[in-house]
Parts: C-alpha cells; structure tokens; sequence
C-alpha cells in the first residue's frame, strides 16, 4: 500500500488539491473555482468537493494527512487563519484544521501554512 497525502491550495480564483506520493509524485489531482466572494462556507464546501474527488483514487493507498496552502497569516501551529485580506472576504478566523478533521476524522493529521511558505518548501523540496 502506498503512502500518500493530499493538498488543497485556496488560490483567490482557484482551488486545487492533489494526491501526492511519498516522493512527491502526482498521482491525481482536482481543481474548481474558489468563488471567495460567496464566502467562507462555500469555499470550505469547495474544497470538501476537490477532496472527495481526490478520495477516489486514494482507495487503494494510505493517506498519512493533509497540507493545506492559503492565503493570509496562518497559524501552522493550529491551522488557523489569523489574518487575510478582502480577496478572501471572512477568511480570518477559520480553523482549517477543525473543519477538515471533522469530515475526514481527527485521527489524520492537518497541516496549513501561507501559500508562499509552502511555494517555498516545495521549492525546497522538489526543485
């Protein structure tokens, strides 16, 4: 069985997730619009959409967690959002790891961090 995550980037226009292999390989990914201007709950339920996709193919192998990339300040600590900008109206305030622990189980790991940060690290990391 084959280890995995799965990514969401909340992009201001886009919303994109995947299915990533242990070495960094693409194995499925899923992207819509974000629609921010409708709010915070639509873009979460967005993004529960962009996962159950990825949730199919993940069947047959072992999802160790999620790594999230958003705008705004985040708290990496607890994956919350402690400031944004208008791009993303009411974004400030949501608990990212909360509301995806809650519907994919508390026991996977969630971690979040500021979209250039995590452009960074997978700089970092992939090249």
């Amino acid at each position: 069985m084959q280890d995995t995550v799965l990514t969401l980037e909340f992009g201001g226009t886009r919303l994109r997730g995947a299915l990533v292999g242990a070495a960094g390989e693409l194995l499925a990914q899923a992207a819509t619009d974000t629609e921010a201007h409708r709010g915070v709950a639509h873009v979460l339920a967005q993004a529960d959409a962009v996962l159950a996709a990825l949730r199919q193919p993940a069947g047959s192998t072992r999802v160790l967690g999620i790594g999230i990339s958003a705008a705004g300040i985040i708290d990496t600590a607890s994956a919350c959002v402690l400031a944004a900008n208008d791009t993303m109206p009411g974004w400030a305030g949501t608990d990212l790891r909360s509301h995806f622990a809650s519907r994919l189980g508390p026991a996977l790991p969630v971690w979040a961090d500021n979209a250039a940060n995590s452009a960074l690290a997978g700089e970092l990391w992939q090249g």
